[in-house]
C-alpha cells in the first residue's frame, strides 16, 4: 500500500514532546559522563577546571540540540523543544551531581544553546509545509464568510449559506 503525502504531516505537539524528551535524554546521559567519568575513571585529565567543562558541556548539549531538531517540523518549535529540554536538564544535572552556585543562569544558557542547535536542524521549515499543504486535498472557500469548505458541500459548515454548484 503507497503510503499518502498526509502521512508526513504529524501533530506539533507530539513533535514538540519529542524534541523535548531526545533533547533531554541526550543532554542529561552525556552530561553525567561529562562530570562522572574524569572524576572517578580517569583523574589524570585535568576535566576539573569548571570553565573548560562548561564549554565541553555547551558542545554536548548544542549536538543534543541538532539530533533532536531533526524530529521537529517547524524551526520555532525545534527551538523551543531544544530549549526546554537543554534547560530541564542542565537543572537536574546541576542540582543533583553538580551544584555551582550559577545554576539558573547556566542552565538558561545552556537551554539556549540547545534551541539554537535544534533550529538549525528543525526539519521543514517553510517550503516543507508549502509542499505539505499543496498536496492537501483542494477545497473552495464560502462566498459569505469565507471558510473552507468541501469541493461537493452545498451549504457552508459554518454559516449555513447555499453554496454556488461548481
Amino acid at each position: 500500500m503507497p503510503r499518502s503525502s498526509m502521512a508526513d504531516a504529524r501533530n506539533p505537539l507530539s513533535a514538540l514532546g519529542v524534541t523535548i524528551s531526545v533533547t533531554t535524554a541526550i543532554t542529561f546521559f552525556a552530561g553525567l559522563l561529562l562530570i562522572l567519568i574524569p572524576v572517578y575513571v580517569i583523574p589524570v585529565i585535568e576535566l576539573r577546571i569548571f570553565e573548560l567543562r562548561v564549554f565541553i558541556l555547551g558542545f554536548i548539549v548544542f549536538g543534543a540540540g541538532i539530533v533532536a531538531g531533526r524530529s521537529s517540523l517547524i524551526g520555532l518549535i525545534g527551538f523551543t523543544g531544544g530549549f526546554l529540554g537543554g534547560f530541564v536538564a542542565a537543572v537536574l544535572l546541576q542540582l543533583l551531581l553538580w551544584p555551582t552556585g550559577w545554576e539558573l543562569i547556566l542552565s538558561l544558557a545552556l537551554g539556549a544553546i540547545a534551541g539554537g542547535g535544534s533550529l538549525i536542524t528543525a526539519k521543514l521549515g517553510f517550503r516543507g509545509l508549502e509542499t505539505i499543504l499543496g498536496s492537501m486535498r483542494p477545497t473552495r472557500r464560502c462566498p459569505r464568510c469565507n471558510s473552507h469548505v468541501g469541493l461537493n458541500a452545498r451549504k457552508c459548515w459554518s454559516c449555513r449559506a447555499a453554496l454556488p454548484p461548481t
